[in-house]
């Protein structure tokens, strides 16, 4: 599906998608409880431990190709279910397509969903997506709400062993191609620039926890069920080296360290925007033995503390009374 712009226009969507066949609720109980005994003897057998998704947790992923007309077939079709759709978008042949193009680059489905999701409450904390004016900064503080949620939600299930990588993977995922394809605007114009610079140098931590969480599955390759790795990556950087440079953020050159040490296969296009020149100057600057990130320490103190989230700018909860009064049709003042 094409998320649409506030113009109605359409945003170029992936091209392909795989989905997640999560395994049956039995089978999940099933592997909670051996992984709880599992947890008891380990030390003692000397049993492997995990530190972020026991291997239990890994869903089998089936390909699923991204439709353009996907929005018309719903206009003409209704809701009717097809064949395709039964089978999670897949006619039984896999997506050999795993590799960026001019027209996308591939991503799981719950990454793509997780794209829509933000774009959906982005919106919903727009003021301009409602015929409303509030005041000048408010989508940009909405914006600042939604990525604040995302990454505390991405908190709650980071250390939960019976979570999939590949479910956490898709936060990274519908975050990046947001920041690809997505309306950075108000966020970047926002006044509290201060708040919108935590929450960018957290992205730097972000992606070097969620390398390390998937490394420690061997899922950091290029035959591996998330293609997306590298392309993620790339795009990470691409956006700290090109769209943020007014906030002056440091310390991009360890993702960089991260990814060669979970052994990302660098595949640089130019659809990407980041050239082998610029990892290379990037790794110059990674320092041996330097302090490496600690996601807890850094995210209790962060944002626990000072990046709330919540729903203060969802304009969907206000009250009629209140839309009526920053209405743009003249049915109120408009004072906040």
């Amino acid at each position: 599906m094409h998320p649409k712009t506030r113009s109605g226009t359409k945003r170029k969507a992936p091209l392909v998608a795989v989905d997640f066949n999560a395994p049956p609720a039995k089978k999940v109980a099933e592997s909670r409880k051996r992984d709880s005994a599992a947890a008891s003897t380990s030390a003692s057998t000397g049993q492997k431990t995990y530190k972020y998704s026991d291997a239990s947790s890994i869903y089998t992923v089936a390909w699923a190709e991204d439709n353009e007309d996907e929005d018309e077939d719903e206009d003409e079709n209704g809701d009717e279910d097809t064949e395709k759709d039964k089978n999670n978008g897949n006619d039984g042949e896999e997506m050999s397509s795993r590799e960026v193009t001019d027209k996308g680059f591939p991503i799981t489905q719950a990454g793509f969903d997780m794209f829509k999701h933000i774009v959906i409450e982005q919106e919903k904390r727009d003021p301009d997506c409602h015929d409303m004016y509030i005041f000048n900064d408010y989508a940009g503080y909405g914006m600042t709400e939604v990525l604040e949620n995302l990454l505390m939600d991405f908190n709650k299930i980071l250390f939960k062993k019976d979570v999939s990588p590949l479910k956490k993977w898709s936060y990274i995922e519908g975050l990046v191609v947001w920041l690809y394809y997505g309306d950075l605007m108000s966020l970047m114009m926002n006044d509290d620039s201060d708040s919108v610079k935590d929450i960018f140098n957290f992205f730097i931590t972000l992606m070097v926890t969620s390398l390390e969480m998937l490394n420690e599955h061997s899922l950091i390759n290029p035959t591996s069920a998330v293609p997306s790795v590298n392309i993620c990556t790339l795009i990470m950087i691409k956006f700290f080296q090109k769209d943020t440079v007014d906030f002056a953020i440091k310390n991009v050159e360890k993702i960089v360290q991260a990814a060669d040490e979970a052994g990302v296969v660098w595949d640089f296009r130019k659809e990407l925007g980041v050239s082998e020149e610029d990892i290379k100057a990037l790794r110059v600057k990674c320092k041996q033995g330097a302090k490496k990130v600690d996601w807890k320490k850094e995210a209790s103190w962060n944002f626990k503390r000072n990046h709330a989230g919540g729903r203060n700018y969802d304009i969907t909860k206000m009250s009629k009374a209140e839309k009526k009064n920053h209405a743009l049709d003249g049915g109120g003042s408009g004072d906040w």
